[in-house]
């Protein structure tokens, strides 16, 4: 009875085991993964699936290394995408195989484009639901908070534009994920881990199109260097970050916005809001206001009342920023190095403009706070490279100068990315001075301590 045992019996649940043929040329991502490759070329079933490339390494050579794609349940949607977020390389990105996205061999991607073939790279993954979360979310609340009273703008020309140019649409994607983690801080961990794959995605984008800007790209990478300033606004910011420089080193949407000054130099803001960015000329008046600005005033300092004044928007009792700023144009006078004299100089010189337009002057006090966010961003517009440089070396003169600066940033304080930026950059700069610059420092630490004398905590904000 016991050779009953040894012996299967039919319709048993164990199955022999189902032979099956090996791949030995299988991709690198599948020799790395040590799942079996159906060695389709150019682009194999497991690669498709996982949207990452797929490379047919020679024999003999040593497999690349793939993303970790973590372990999930079958069928379960995967909850964390940054392990899969491309990466920043010197390399271009592999050319996209779908017909949809192939431009002809003959065809330049600019012939391309006039001719009507889509040459816009695959950049993500397929889009998911959690995306579309996120859009949803852009259009319901986040349009209507960027710091500009052109909602419509946000709300209908730039998600137009982004549809054809994904960089684009990841940022909008990026900057929704930051605020919804902001409402939603049970959510926050994951929210931001999304949010910080789409702006390197949309990141890279706009630093490839920089050196080939022409009247086809510069809209998106206009709207782009304004996306990623909103979004590393967004982030917590870290101890040594000063909003313009961090750790003795500039922050990365510096570049971008200095090629948004070669955008307006070169083509012009009309040029810039037309097409998909078509507006208004009132609109475009507007916005040009900053180039202006920076074109008669950058390097001079502006005398009181040369400027109109703007509407009125919010209750403003007299913060006495003109004798501030004289006593610290005698500090930089004082100064000992010349090229970092000059510099702070002409960057006073654009805050002395920034100051009148937002609260007027003693001779003619305005009744409100004019908070615009082109009027504050109008400061780092125009800062030069070597006012940049002295704030890496540390010189004090400029550090007190941009803890003066904290002042206007106040006025955004009821803009969601903005929040806590001005107390942070004048805390930062404190602690580099340390207790002997103190008594330079009192002026702007009143003025912030005293929210209510810049502004309502949360008053409209003008463009």
């Amino acid at each position: 009875m016991e050779d009953q045992h040894h012996h299967p019996v039919p319709g048993d649940a164990r199955k022999s085991r189902r032979r099956h043929k090996k791949s030995r040329h299988g991709c690198q991502y599948c020799k790395r993964r040590r799942i079996k490759c159906d060695e389709i070329k150019p682009v194999c079933s497991n690669c498709s699936r996982a949207s990452v490339r797929c490379s047919y390494a020679p024999p003999g050579s040593r497999p690349e290394e793939a993303p970790d794609l973590g372990s999930r349940k079958k069928g379960r949607p995967r909850k964390n995408w940054t392990v899969v977020s491309v990466r920043r390389s010197a390399t271009p990105p592999a050319e996209p195989t779908g017909p949809a996205l192939t431009t002809p061999p003959s065809l330049t991607p600019a012939s391309a484009e006039s001719s009507g073939w889509c040459v816009e790279k695959p950049l993500h993954l397929p889009w998911d639901a959690e995306d579309l979360e996120l859009f949803f979310h852009y259009l319901g609340e986040v349009c209507a908070g960027m710091g500009t009273d052109d909602t419509q703008l946000w709300r209908e020309r730039v998600p137009r534009l982004a549809f054809r140019r994904h960089g684009v649409l990841h940022l909008l994607l990026a900057s929704s994920a930051l605020h919804l983690a902001r409402k939603e801080p049970f959510r926050a961990r994951l929210l931001e881990e999304r949010a910080e794959m789409h702006l390197t995605i949309g990141l890279r984008r706009a630093t490839e199109i920089m050196p080939c800007l022409s009247t086809e790209n510069h809209a998106e990478l206009y709207v782009s260097t304004i996306l990623v300033c909103i979004c590393s606004f967004a982030k917590q910011p870290g101890p040594r970050n000063l909003l313009v420089v961090a750790e003795g080193s500039e922050v990365a949407w510096m570049e971008l916005f200095r090629g948004v000054r070669t955008i307006v130099e070169t083509f012009g803001l009309s040029s810039v809001y037309s097409g998909e960015l078509g507006a208004s000329p009132a609109d475009a008046q507007g916005g040009q206001q900053v180039v202006e600005v920076s074109r008669q005033h950058g390097d001079d300092q502006v005398s009181p009342g040369e400027l109109s004044n703007h509407d009125p928007a919010n209750i403003n009792t007299g913060i006495g920023w003109e004798g501030a700023l004289d006593r610290l144009s005698g500090l930089i006078s004082s100064s000992t190095d010349e090229a970092a004299r000059g510099a702070c100089q002409s960057a006073l010189g654009m805050m002395t403009w920034c100051f009148q337009d937002m609260f007027g002057t003693s001779a003619r006090p305005k009744a409100a706070v004019d908070a615009k966010f082109s009027t504050v961003m109008a400061w780092t517009y125009c800062l030069s490279d070597e006012y940049i440089s002295a704030l890496r070396q540390k010189d004090p003169a400029s550090l007190v100068l941009l803890a003066h600066y904290a002042v206007l940033l106040q006025t955004l304080d009821a803009v969601w990315f903005m929040r806590g930026w001005a107390a942070h950059v004048l805390r930062g700069v404190s602690e580099i001075l340390g207790p002997a610059w103190s008594e330079w420092l009192q002026w702007p630490t009143l003025q912030i301590s005293d929210t209510g004398a810049l502004i309502p905590t949360e008053a409209p904000i003008s463009q």
